[in-house]
């Protein structure tokens, strides 16, 4: 059982040793993370190679070598939050995880050997600032996309278009109500009415609902 998390990486350093497909995907997360990603590759896919004139991440032009990411870490005064190993050379993917892990760096592995990655990362929707992550604990990779494509035909956008409305009621709830009562407001109007409302995208409906049940939880003392 892995246990879930959602990693804050806006302003922290990000290397990737690799620059093929497989890094190019989590480059193209990673940039709306806003991290500062070095990567550290021989070549480059053409997409990272116009990332890279676009100045979106640091590129350093070499194969890994070890001592790489400490004498990287030292000449920016600062160690990463994270590593992510994506290389052809499953001896050398080896040797800068034991690195990044001997500094207590976390490490995703992309290539092998998988049994140095610390977390895997699982398939995602994303639908504005609706993030739904879905993992099968490393039994099936593809059946969490299978999963992932069915709910992206379950109505989402919908969701992810009140949670913009939502955004200014949550403060009002944090405003209005008691730290300890919070909890129990939120679970007496997040409903199947209101997931109904929704998803009809009556908006109007389901915030006046929300700013009633507001009205009846009072207001703190």
């Amino acid at each position: 059982m892995h246990y879930p998390i959602n990693l804050k990486l806006s302003g922290r350093r990000v290397f990737i040793i690799g620059g093929g497909r497989v890094a190019q995907r989590r480059v193209d997360t990673l940039l709306k993370t806003e991290a500062r990603i070095t990567v550290i590759a021989p070549a480059l896919t053409d997409r990272l190679a116009q990332y890279a004139a676009d100045g979106k991440f640091c590129f350093i032009s070499d194969i890994y070598r070890p001592g790489a990411i400490t004498a990287l870490a030292e000449e920016y005064g600062e160690w990463p939050r994270l590593v992510i190993i994506a290389t052809p050379d499953e001896t050398a993917n080896g040797q800068a995880a034991d690195e990044a892990h001997s500094k207590n760096i976390l490490v995703n592995m992309a290539a092998p050997p998988m049994e140095e990655s610390d977390f895997i990362v699982p398939s995602h929707i994303e639908r504005g600032q609706l993030l739904i992550t879905i993992a099968t604990g490393g039994l099936s990779p593809a059946f969490s996309r299978f999963v992932r494509l069915q709910l992206e035909k379950s109505g989402l956008e919908e969701f992810a278009d009140f949670l913009r409305r939502l955004s200014p009621l949550r403060r009002r709830v944090r405003a209005e109500i008691e730290p300890e009562k919070r909890e129990q407001f939120w679970r007496s109007v997040l409903t199947e009415e209101l997931a109904s409302m929704i998803q009809s995208r009556n908006f109007d409906s389901a915030e006046a609902s929300i700013e009633n049940a507001l009205g009846r939880f009072g207001t703190k003392p």
